[in-house]
């Protein structure tokens, strides 16, 4: 009997072990047939679903949201190139089912182009394809050569697209075939050429082909040789083989100034000298004859750049004889003079000048004596010194001087001078010497003589502009104690001359002043207010400006700074001589260990808060008249709290910001607090905490 209750009790405990375990049945699995999508495209997941899991509600969700994201009905849509997993869960059966999907998300390939460089496309319209085609090309023709091979460079866009691999495919083998990026014409005909995305094969450019029969020799003929400039000769070109599919050729001279060749083949004569003529096959065979021409040339003028010459004494010039056509087979020539006493000349045409007198100079063809040209000479005597009277002249702005000067020697032929001012805006200057003032600044007035010789004086003109009256540019200034700031005084007019100045402050205790021009420098001492004055040099104008000290980062001081039953205490006190309307803070709390504690609405440490009562010179906060905006009072115990005033606003509408480099963090930590100190700032310390009798914040 024993026995058979242990077994009884044996299978009782074996069925409610094995009751749970068959609680739970079913399946639960994603369709994982489609695993790669494009961006911007959907996929709708199908998820098999038997047994408990099959009314239970799924959740979506994909792990990498900006690749891929699904929605509550699983559908699936494509954000951005990558990776994500994507999953199914629910709940059912006391078991949690899940199924994941891993998915590619590519970007497409929008366009596919071929770098052209190298190819020879044609108009289908091309007179040289007439005949040659058979059905509709489009707007080119991609022409290649029986035998000739081409490597295609290709791209895609965009540059990031998940695949830049292409496919070449010919619609006819037997004319073009293609092996990768490669083509090779086969035989003549034609066929397309599709050059297609492998990604999304859809995107592609497709080119007609025109496989041809290519040329592979030319050889051109010349009616004549060699013929004269003017003349015309026409060379004709023979292409082999005969079956050659295109049977046009494009003239071409090596030496188009010497002779050129139009589309006939009808070649001009130009210039002396020797060109090839060429005829270049136009099926992209790049074959070429050509035939040498000689052309001759014979002199017909003789002529000089110049026919007057105008030389002093002991200087020399050199005449340039042109003979013409340029190409003339002898472009030799021969000098002389008709009175070598007065100008002589050279083989080389060069003209010396003698004495001071006039006489011709001739030149004529070597090869026909009676081609000639000739230049009239006159020789003069030339200035050798300009000097001017003064060495320099100094002039007020609206005045006039008159210069004087001498020309040597006195016998000259031209002792007329001309008169420039290196700056016409400062001071001008007549043919007669008389200088006219205009504004401050100097200017070179120079005389050069007229006849050639380059012979220059020089003087120095200053012109000055009187100082006429002084004014302040801003007639209030501020500065900080310790702090300094520049003043600028504008001289009347602005152009004076004499910039100088002196400067004294009316009140030494409050500010101090330095400098000797326009823009003294003011230091700052003691909160209050100082006349500054400053005198011109020139003229003794005066003219002021109030100068107010004040330190204006530290016109406020944290006095008082501790936490009272978990409330956060703090006293501000106004050190300067203004009336504060208004000021702001910060405050940025910590737990106990040092951990940043949650005392704003926005889940932070830090609230901003204003005090908006009027502090007067000497004057402190009271309590209870802070706002602290967004302020969570914390459940935890606050161990370390950091002030720091940020700005202020003073009655006189100064509105002051304090800048983040210039702003003092004041902070208190009580007994309790075990973490870090952050800031080596000043602190207050529960030691030093004063009873709060005036109220909450």
């Amino acid at each position: 009997m024993k026995r058979t209750a242990a077994w009884i009790i044996f299978l009782l405990l074996l069925v409610m072990v094995s009751v749970p375990a068959m609680a739970a049945t079913g399946t639960f699995r994603l369709d994982k047939s489609v695993t790669k999508i494009f961006e911007e495209e959907q996929l709708q997941l199908t998820l098999e679903r038997t047994g408990d899991p099959a009314e239970a509600e799924v959740t979506w969700k994909s792990s990498n949201p900006k690749v891929a994201t699904v929605d509550e009905n699983g559908l699936v849509t494509g954000v951005k190139k990558g990776t994500a997993t994507l999953s199914a869960t629910c709940k059912a059966g006391g078991r949690t089912w899940k199924s994941t999907l891993e998915l590619t998300v590519r970007r497409a390939v929008t366009e596919v182009t071929v770098n052209e460089k190298n190819l020879t496309l044609m108009s289908p319209d091309d007179f040289l394809l007439e005949g040659l085609l058979s059905e509709d090309t489009g707007d080119r023709v991609l022409v290649i050569a029986k035998g000739a091979s081409l490597t295609l460079t290709t791209s895609v866009q965009p540059a990031d697209a998940s695949s830049k691999k292409v496919t070449l495919t010919s619609s006819d083998p037997s004319l073009l075939s293609v092996s990768g990026s490669t083509i090779r014409g086969r035989a003549p005909g034609q066929c397309t050429l599709q050059i297609a995305s492998l990604l999304n094969p859809e995107v592609a450019v497709t080119y007609s082909v025109l496989v041809v029969q290519k040329v592979t020799g030319i050889k051109v003929s010349l009616e004549s040789a060699t013929i004269g400039v003017g003349e015309e000769t026409m060379a004709t070109a023979a292409l082999s083989p005969d079956s050659a599919s295109i049977q046009h050729v494009t003239w071409s001279s090596s030496a188009p100034s010497v002779a050129t060749v139009d589309e006939n083949g009808v070649v001009t004569a130009l210039s002396k000298g020797k060109a090839v003529i060429r005829a270049t096959a136009v099926d992209g065979s790049r074959v070429t004859g050509g035939a040498s021409l000689t052309v001759a040339q014979m002199a017909e003028s003789v002529s000089l750049g110049q026919d007057e010459l105008t030389l002093a004494v002991g200087k020399a010039a050199t005449l340039r004889a042109t003979v013409l056509p340029a190409t003339t087979n002898n472009k030799n020539v021969v000098w002389s003079s008709t009175d070598p006493g007065i100008a002589k000349v050279n083989a080389q045409g060069r003209v010396t000048a003698v004495k001071a007198g006039e006489c011709e100079i001739l030149v004529s063809s070597a090869l026909n004596p009676s081609l000639t040209a000739s230049a009239h000479v006159t020789v003069t005597q030339p200035v050798t010194k300009i000097s001017f009277t003064a060495r320099a002249l100094t002039v007020n702005v609206g005045e006039n001087a008159q210069l004087y000067w001498q020309v040597d020697p006195l016998d000259v032929t031209d002792d007329t001078v001309t008169l420039r001012s290196s700056n016409p805006s400062v001071a001008m200057v007549d043919d007669s010497g008389l200088v006219t003032a205009l504004r401050r600044g100097t200017a070179s007035i120079s005389a050069t003589a007229a006849d050639g010789s380059r012979k220059t004086a020089k003087i120095q003109v200053t012109v000055l502009q009187p100082v006429l009256g002084v004014h302040m540019v801003t007639e209030e200034a501020r500065v900080g104690v310790g702090d300094t700031v520049r003043l600028r005084a504008e001289m009347e007019p602005a152009d004076a001359s004499n910039q100088r100045m002196s400067w004294v402050a009316e009140y030494p205790y409050y500010a101090t002043v330095s400098g000797s021009g326009v823009t003294p420098t003011v230091t700052g001492y003691h909160w209050g207010q100082t006349m500054v004055t400053g005198t011109t040099e020139d003229g003794g104008y005066t003219t002021s400006a109030l100068v107010t000290v004040g330190d204006y980062n530290r016109a406020l001081k944290i006095t008082d700074l501790y936490i009272q039953n978990n409330a956060i205490k703090t006293v501000v006190l106004n050190e300067s001589n203004m009336n504060v309307v208004r000021f702001s803070f910060e405050m940025v709390c910590f737990s106990v260990t040092g951990d940043p504690i949650m005392v704003n609405y926005n889940g932070s440490n830090v609230f901003e808060g204003s005090y908006t009562y009027s502090l007067s010179e000497g004057e402190s906060t009271r309590h209870g008249m802070f706002n602290y905006n967004q302020y969570m009072q914390p459940q935890e115990e606050i161990g370390r709290v950091e002030m720091t005033i940020t700005g202020y606003e003073t009655s006189t509408g100064l509105n002051w910001v304090i800048r983040p480099e210039n702003q003092i963090t004041v902070e208190f930590t009580s007994n309790s607090y075990t973490g870090p100190v952050l800031y080596a700032t000043e602190d207050v310390t529960e030691e030093s905490m004063v009873p709060d009798t005036q109220g909450e914040e």
